[in-house]
């Protein structure tokens, strides 16, 4: 179909649209240009956690949902501090393989959470802000996320156009993501 790939056996049809067969690259050239655009969407595709997937599909309600659910066995009588949410999230994302850094200097400013990605993996970069209500802070979590925006405005942090930038509400077991 793309004139580079020859079928040699049709495995089974999908659809009216799209079959699944077997293929020959004619030459090692294309076989590394296939190769790499298979391995990058493989990569882009599939984390093997809903949170992550939603999170790097720009999902930003997905996101909220798949995290609620992992904080739901938290305690609401644990005590539960800006820092010590910085530290649970860069400790969820160590635990899945990502390179994160809790208070990574990016610009004018100290983002709460960075996520480094390898390039390879043709994941973005995330920039994360997580707002807490304190004491006597606001408990409505929009007016939280809408805080947590500002941060990203008031500090002046280096723009990358490949990066995504999120911002965590975070009151004790629940969070609402923005994206």
């Amino acid at each position: 179909m793309t004139g580079y790939l020859r079928a040699r056996t049709v495995n089974e049809y999908q659809d009216e649209t799209a079959v699944l067969c077997d293929v020959s690259l004619p030459s090692k050239e294309i076989w590394k240009a296939y190769n790499n655009l298979v391995s990058k969407v493989r990569s882009r595709k599939m984390t093997g956690n809903r949170f992550f997937d939603c999170l790097f599909k720009g999902d930003a309600e997905g996101a909220t949902d798949a995290f609620n659910v992992n904080q739901f066995g938290m305690s609401v009588r644990d005590s539960w501090t800006h820092d010590e949410c910085k530290k649970d999230l860069v400790r969820y994302f160590r635990n899945n393989n990502f390179d994160a850094h809790a208070e990574s200097d990016k610009g004018n400013g100290f983002v709460d959470v960075f996520v480094d990605m390898d390039p390879d993996a043709a994941l973005p970069k995330l920039y994360i802000e997580i707002t807490t209500p304190g004491k006597d802070g606001p408990t409505d979590m929009d007016k939280l996320l809408e805080i947590t925006w500002d941060k990203f405005t008031e500090r002046k942090y280096v723009i990358d156009k490949r990066g995504l930038y999120v911002a965590f509400a975070w009151d004790r077991r629940f969070c609402k993501i923005g994206i």
